[in-house]
């Protein structure tokens, strides 16, 4: 007797139907779906049921279901000397999530395909569709320098880049005082400011 295999393929590639011998194999069949992977023939939906390999004798008309299973992919990144990001999976479709990584005295901007904030952002809610590295972006975080003029004329306050100088210092002005310079401390104690300090702190 000769028996029909039909081929539900839910959402993947047609397969047409098959007639088999009593007890020949099914042979080798299988089919296609964008961002899915096969996963096999089966009697039910979804992967339930028996599963029917290309060796499996047919002895009834038999309907096998396709089983997918949604591709991963990987999702690496590129610190810049900011602490290490292991390599994530991703389902197709599913959002990155919330990343982070740190760096001494700078702040994180976010992740892009580019470096230096070049290429595309990707935030926590974008969805990933093919394996991607990324780079993170950061700022160097910002010191400002405040100016006490001790009576003298007012000083507005500097604001610069962590560890950086101030090429040109301010001066101020104080009836029948000479400005002797900034110090850390008042009365000209502490520590005195240089264009060659690097400022490592508000």
């Amino acid at each position: 007797d000769a028996y029909t295999v039909q081929f539900n393929t839910h959402g993947g590639s047609a397969v047409e139907s098959v007639t088999r011998e009593y007890d020949e194999t099914l042979g080798e069949f299988t089919s296609s779906r964008d961002n899915y992977d096969f996963d096999g023939w089966y009697t039910g939906e979804n992967g339930t049921g028996t599963k029917y390999e290309s060796t499996t004798k047919i002895t009834s008309d038999v309907t096998l279901h396709a089983k997918w299973k949604e591709k991963t992919y990987e999702v690496s990144f590129e610190t810049h000397g900011g602490s290490v990001v292991s390599t994530v999976q991703r389902n197709y479709g599913q959002a990155l999530g919330e990343i982070d990584s740190t760096k001494e005295h700078y702040h994180l901007l976010g992740w892009y395909t580019g470096e230096n904030g070049a290429g595309t952002k990707y935030e926590a809610d974008t969805a990933i569709t093919s394996n991607v590295t990324l780079h993170a972006y950061w700022e160097i975080d910002k010191v400002t320098v405040s100016f006490d003029a001790q009576s003298g004329v007012a000083v507005s306050a500097i604001e610069l880049d962590y560890g950086s100088t101030i090429s040109e210092l301010p001066e101020t002005h104080r009836n029948n005082y000479i400005f002797g310079g900034w110090f850390t401390e008042t009365d000209g104690n502490g520590t005195r400011l240089e264009t060659t300090t690097a400022i490592e702190g508000d």
